[in-house]
């Protein structure tokens, strides 16, 4: 058995790895990136007790830059996760590399053990949440879900020595950090903005990684009218050309208006919760349902600015293609995005086919058919409607 040893730094990491893989069947292989402190030191031990050692270096021949040196590494991660049966991985240091390892280990489908050691911060936590399998000591330090920015302040210090400073800049943000001046009340909405964001990055991958829910659809009613008002405020979505959000007096409207096209068996909307902050951040629908064909599609989606390009969307999805597909039985399930959504388009497995075409815009429908749905849902049900 060929095992991956990545992040491992410390003696008692080490002894860890010669107890684990003691009773493992057959021969073991150690599989070693041969960064310089980190995984040569596990190779260099595996060396020392007769193991046979296969180690990856990074070819840094040609490297300049940094983003250039980044893919030199990613290359040499993929490389130990092909070769490797088993991943066991160290929290103590080197969190993007090991986290990238990880990764890309479980996308193959391959067992990955993680052992916390005697300390494992939010960082730690962050790969520990991945594994399979977790090892900790009865006194291993960890951390939880938290995301902080620190900015040295001393603008008080120099008040008090009677030191005064001033300058012109062309923009308000040069020199923004600089700590002889007070923090600007902008840069602190800024970072404020950055940590929110992060924060429910980290909640979205832990909750994708244990298989547990980020966001809850709600079948919509007027009791979240003051929910959406909200959402639909934190960014002034109303005022976007590509998406349908009601302003704030136009939400009691646009709530009826969803109801009557259920009503009618048009439509079925939702309210979309995030599971992390109990907070009502848009809202989505199943649309122009053709019961006969069996087909749904989903759209009229829209969330909060600050929910945008993170984990929501994702969860909300699986409920969605879940629900269609598991409860009702549904043989299509479609999607319209036009020319701007590439991310979205290049990820899709279904069928397209381009319905408008303008000189500003090009929408393509997607329909998804239940080969193309993922076999590993997480078996999420939406609440079911009054018939």
């Amino acid at each position: 058995m060929r095992v991956a040893i990545v992040g491992s730094r410390t003696f008692p990491q080490l002894k860890l790895v010669e107890w684990f893989i003691r009773d493992l069947p057959g021969g073991v292989e150690i599989v070693s990136g041969g960064a310089a402190g980190v995984d040569r030191a596990a190779a260099q031990y595996a060396r020392d007790r007769g193991l046979p050692v296969r180690e990856f270096l990074p070819d840094l021949a040609d490297c300049r830059q940094r983003h250039e040196y980044t893919k030199a590494y990613y290359a040499r991660n993929q490389q130990i996760t092909q070769a490797a049966d088993l991943v066991v991985a160290f929290t103590e240091k080197d969190y993007g590399g090991t986290w990238d390892t990880i990764k890309r280990a479980r996308k193959a489908g391959k067992p990955v053990v993680v052992s916390m050691g005697d300390t494992a911060a939010s960082g730690g936590y962050w790969i520990a949440m991945a594994a399979d399998e977790v090892f900790a000591d009865p006194a291993t330090v960890t951390g939880s879900i938290g995301v902080f920015a620190l900015l040295p302040s001393a603008d008080k210090a120099w008040d008090k020595l009677g030191i005064r400073t001033g300058g012109v800049t062309t923009t308000w943000l040069a020199g923004a950090a600089d700590p002889r001046r007070p923090l600007d009340k902008r840069v602190s909405e800024l970072l404020q903005t950055a940590i929110e964001h992060s924060y429910r990055q980290f909640v979205g991958t832990v909750a994708r990684a244990r298989n547990m829910d980020a966001a809850r659809l709600e079948p919509l009613a007027h009791e979240h009218h003051d929910g959406l008002v909200a959402a639909a405020t934190d960014g002034e979505l109303w005022t976007l050309w590509f998406t349908s959000v009601p302003s704030p007096e136009e939400t009691h409207a646009y709530v009826s208006a969803a109801l009557a096209g259920q009503d009618a068996g048009q439509m079925l909307p939702w309210a979309v919760r995030d599971l992390a902050t109990d907070a009502i951040v848009g809202s989505t629908r199943y649309h122009d349902i053709i019961a006969a064909a069996d087909r749904v599609e989903i759209g009229w989606t829209w969330y909060a600015a600050s929910w945008q390009r993170g984990h929501v969307n994702t969860a909300c999805k699986l409920l969605l293609f879940a629900h269609a597909f598991e409860v009702l039985g549904c043989k299509v399930v479609g999607l319209r995005t036009d020319g701007f959504a590439r991310n979205f388009t290049r990820c899709m497995t279904g069928r397209s086919r381009v319905i408008l075409t303008t000189k500003f815009l090009m929408i393509c429908l997607w329909e998804l058919l239940p080969p193309a749905y993922p076999t590993c849902t997480l078996g999420r049900r939406l609440p079911t409607r009054p018939s």
